[in-house]
């Protein structure tokens, strides 16, 4: 499932210094400088995007950002330094509240290099950069005034118009004439139909969500998980309708589930049973899923995945085949192994 809209996420800021660092280190705050791992990584069929816990932003394969006439690479590059987060299409914050764009666009293309957006942040949401809502230090939602329905595009002008206050994250949803919204200070999910006035409360307490063309799924603090879908009414408008998935769940990202009694599930779609959330079989030493998928029409099985040792696991048909160090130095080897170099 295509996301959009990633969860926002939290990174480690790097400690900034005259000189350069060529041993891991830490700050006088417990934060690690120069660190090889791996903070925060989206795997995909055609690219790699990865966040070191020092702010080094590493990319592999079709992404934007990595310079002038240039779209894609087989090599490991190094993107930008100083990231507290970033998403896939592709979007980053650095560690003073810039906020940067290169991906695809509105208008069709991808961008070779970044432009920056924003200054001020303290977290963003993006729409496969058709639109860009960022929040700031005192928690007021701005959203690019170009927005069109749901889809907006980006001006790397000072475009944006304040639309919310108190907020903690900011949610775009990517439905056809779908809902902006956010989770406010107070953890509650507040939508609205109306380009940002007439909010409705529709959740309590939720940690994190995702969202993708046709609906968004939703974790709270209780350990369910809701999807809301978009529905239209000739006589009232557009509502959204709140459902319950399942329960007992203690982490969603990457529309990978995971519950408390340590089971997996994918969170997709076939034409039979709709969305769904299928069980995915990996035993019991699973941290976090990174990337599954069927080669050659389902002859062979993929995944790649956070043990819990936090090693990187390469599995295939029923098997581990190579265990990788949690560092940026394991990308390549990941993105070979996906697309069946190795």
């Amino acid at each position: 499932m295509k996301k959009f809209i990633l969860v926002i996420i939290s990174a480690l800021l790097i400690l900034t210094g005259c000189g350069k660092n060529s041993a891991e280190g830490t700050s006088g705050s417990g934060k690690k400088v120069g660190s090889k791992a791996i903070k925060d990584m989206t795997v995909s069929r055609t690219s790699i995007v990865a966040l070191t816990e020092s702010g080094d932003l590493y990319a592999i394969g079709e992404v934007g950002g990595l310079g002038e006439g240039v779209k894609s690479t087989d090599k490991l590059t190094l993107l930008a330094h100083d990231v507290e987060s970033f998403d896939a299409n592709l979007y980053y914050m650095d560690n003073k509240g810039g906020v940067y764009m290169s991906g695809y666009t509105y208008e069709g293309g991808i961008h070779d290099t970044f432009k920056k957006a924003y200054d001020g942040a303290s977290s963003f949401g993006d729409l496969l950069n058709f639109c860009i809502m960022v929040v700031d230090k005192n928690g007021d939602m701005f959203i690019d005034e170009k927005m069109s329905n749901s889809y907006c595009a980006i001006s790397a002008t000072d475009g944006f118009k304040k639309v919310a206050s108190n907020v903690k994250m900011a949610v775009i949803n990517s439905q056809t004439n779908g809902y902006i919204g956010y989770i406010g200070k107070d953890g509650n999910l507040y939508i609205s139909y109306d380009n940002g006035e007439n909010y409705q409360k529709l959740l309590d307490n939720v940690v994190s969500y995702e969202t993708n063309p046709s609906l968004s799924i939703y974790l709270t603090g209780d350990g369910k998980l809701y999807k809301v879908t978009n529905k239209y009414d000739s006589t009232t408008g557009h509502y959204a309708v709140v459902e319950l998935i399942m329960e007992n769940v203690r982490d969603l990202k990457n529309d990978y589930i995971a519950t408390n009694d340590n089971k997996f599930y994918y969170y997709t779609y076939d034409n039979q049973q709709g969305y769904y959330a299928s069980p995915l079989e990996f035993g019991e030493n699973v941290k976090q899923f990174l990337f599954h998928s069927y080669l050659n029409w389902g002859e062979s099985h993929i995944a790649v995945y956070f043990d819990n040792n936090n090693k990187i696991i390469l599995y295939k048909d029923g098997a581990v085949k190579k265990t990788l160090d949690n560092s940026y130095e394991s990308i390549k080897e990941i993105y070979d192994f996906i697309n069946a170099k190795s």
